[in-house]
């Protein structure tokens, strides 16, 4: 049963560190914003001078690590139910060796 809330209390974390990633991942796509970046320049602001943005920030491996984070959530979440499934919680009282008034069960040959 500890194996159980530990796996459940990991699985919590791997969600919540993944959410807190994807929203920092969107905050820095719009402090790193090219267009936005020429707007703060003061330099910029002046009309004489010509501001263009020399390239876009690549953010695909960024992404991609958001992405597996999630999917490293849902492998943690599948693992509550196996997990679950070895607990004293998920049987039905009964053991698998016993019939039905208790006694063992006989194997008829």
């Amino acid at each position: 049963m500890i194996d159980f809330v530990v796996t459940v209390v990991f699985s919590f974390m791997w969600l919540v560190g993944s959410s807190a990633w994807a929203k920092g991942l969107s905050d820095v796509k719009v402090a790193t914003d090219p267009d936005e970046v020429l707007l703060l320049m003061s330099a910029c602001k002046q009309q004489s001078n010509k501001c263009l943005p020399v390239y876009s920030p690549v953010m695909s491996s960024l992404n991609t690590s958001v992405v597996f984070g999630f999917l490293n959530f849902i492998l943690w979440a599948g693992n509550i139910w196996f997990v679950f499934k070895e607990t004293g919680w998920h049987s039905s009282g009964t053991s698998y060796n016993q019939g039905e008034f208790g006694e063992p069960l006989k194997l008829i040959i």
